[in-house]
């Protein structure tokens, strides 16, 4: 058969099927058409900033600079159980300054992801919320971190206090343009009491090895070598599901990742929900370690089955319009292509 015979055959096709049944066939043209509104909506509609950082940093106002509180914590990956109380943990204690997140906000780059952070960071927390770019918030090329959230690596003061974020999410291939620039950070900071690094992916990932979630040795080496020749006070990292702290050669650090994002291993010492509750005071620097409670799912079903839970929730929350038009569309479309019952004529004398 010809392309023009089977062009024919199908319009025909299509409108017996418009002619038979407009109905169902009109649901189904506003069911698609809905569908392709909502998905690119979620990719054009505003966000709500264009420079988050920038605005955060400028309602930073600590009463005083050389003895104050604030919050670290890592990978929430999205709205959850646990990130959700740790902003509501934060906001009923009124001695925090301002909450530092290091990386893997959100699940994966998207305007919607975004956009649902920044609400929930707005309805629930009432303080300065500072974030560091995580591999996740980078996932698809990173090209919405600066539009919405600003540079991938900057620096701010509180006081005598330096605090440098740096973005270490290639660490396979960091230009010497960002090590220059995180090398000419830390000098500007020698006249401070204190110089604080914040980055998402750890030196060292001592559970599982040098080879496990963190930058790769030589790399590690290196940072370590320019953080002591700067004399970093410490350094924040997430990246690890979990919870630890140590020293870097010397250099004190702690990995908080367990912001809600499933955790990755079992020993209950090192993998739980938390959040870290940080006193800086006359060149101190004090970490307390904060557990939140886990959501029914991971005490019923383990870190999997809260992966899964998680998975659905998600689905719900960013897709679940356009899943619904997704299911009544298909539905309607085996309907349509269902054949009719035919019309069998009254026998003779009946």
């Amino acid at each position: 058969m010809n392309p023009s015979a089977l062009s024919r055959r199908l319009a025909t096709a299509v409108g017996n099927v418009c002619r038979r049944q407009p109905v169902k066939v009109t649901l189904l043209a506003a069911c698609l058409v809905t569908y392709a509104a909502a998905t690119v909506w979620d990719d054009v509609a505003p966000v709500g900033t264009h420079d988050w950082i920038a605005d955060q940093l400028k309602t930073l106002h600590v009463a005083d600079p050389g003895d104050f509180h604030f919050i670290v914590y890592g990978d929430n990956r999205g709205n959850n159980p646990p990130f959700a109380s740790i902003l509501d943990e934060v906001t009923a204690d009124p001695s925090i300054a301002f909450v530092i997140g290091t990386g893997d906000l959100v699940k994966t780059e998207g305007k919607e992801q975004f956009r649902q952070l920044i609400r929930q960071i707005r309805t629930r927390l009432h303080v300065p919320f500072i974030p560091a770019p995580g591999n996740h918030d980078l996932e698809q090329g990173g090209f919405l971190w600066p539009k919405i959230m600003g540079p991938l690596n900057y620096s701010f003061r509180v006081g005598p206090n330096a605090f440098i974020v740096f973005d270490d999410n290639t660490a396979d291939s960091l230009g010497e343009s960002q090590m220059q620039w995180l090398e000419r950070a830390l000098a500007d900071a020698q006249d401070c009491d204190t110089r604080i690094v914040v980055m998402h992916m750890p030196l060292f990932d001592r559970p599982n090895g040098i080879l496990g979630r963190c930058v790769p040795e030589d790399l590690s080496r290196r940072f370590i070598e320019i953080f002591h020749k700067y004399r970093v006070t410490y350094i924040f990292a997430s990246h690890i599901h979990g919870y630890l702290k140590g020293d870097y050669a010397g250099i004190p650090y702690t990995i908080s990742g367990g912001g809600g994002a499933r955790l990755v291993g079992s020993d209950s010492e090192r993998y739980f929900f938390h959040y870290l509750r940080v006193h800086l005071h006359h060149g101190q620097v004090d970490v307390e370690v904060r557990p939140v409670p886990s959501p029914l799912s991971q005490r019923w079903f383990g870190p999997y089955g809260y992966s899964a839970w998680l998975m659905v929730r998600d689905l719900a929350t960013f897709q679940g319009l356009e899943t619904s038009l997704l299911i009544a569309t298909i539905v309607l479309g085996l309907l349509l292509i269902r054949p009719l019952p035919r019309q069998t004529k009254p026998e003779a004398g009946t």
